[in-house]
């Protein structure tokens, strides 16, 4: 018995100037799954961002400031630091002497993912980070009961 197998391959064109791809523009606050298929766009992660977390996925948020910087660190409002790294259109960023992860899709100007402790607590959680308003001062702003963004109680 012969059996012929036919398939048939077609290449992307890569070659296209990331200048001259659309997106449709964030209108309103709501960061939802309409924008999952935006283009990438070149986003500078570096500086201060509102980050918004939530243990367990449940809808509460926690928020607090986050500053990236050009080193390959961070420092959360709380005090904690870390490092992170991004390629392409992936954040991802650690807590140092935690076993605490964040790993997120970046969004223009925004950046939304999931996150979780290694640790004997093993919390999974949602985020999401956005720019801070001009004329607003984040204020750290935990849930009561709830663990802090590296994952501490």
């Amino acid at each position: 018995m012969f059996l012929l197998l036919s398939i048939s391959c077609t290449k992307e064109n890569n070659s296209i100037p990331l200048q001259s791809q659309t997106s449709k523009p964030l209108t309103s606050s709501s960061f939802d799954e309409s924008i999952a298929d935006e283009p990438l766009q070149r986003a500078n992660l570096l500086g201060s961002w509102v980050i918004h977390y939530s243990w367990g996925c449940n809808g509460s948020y926690s928020t607090t400031s986050f500053t990236v910087f050009n080193n390959g660190t961070f420092l959360d409002g709380f005090g904690s630091t870390g490092q992170w790294v991004r390629s392409n259109q992936l954040f991802m960023f650690h807590f140092d002497s935690l076993n605490t992860c964040y790993s997120g899709r970046i969004f223009n100007d925004r950046v939304r993912g999931i996150s979780a402790t290694f640790n004997v607590h093993n919390y999974k959680g949602c985020f999401f980070m956005t720019r801070p308003a001009a004329d607003i001062q984040v204020e750290e702003e935990s849930i009561k009961g709830q663990p802090t963004l590296d994952g501490k109680q």
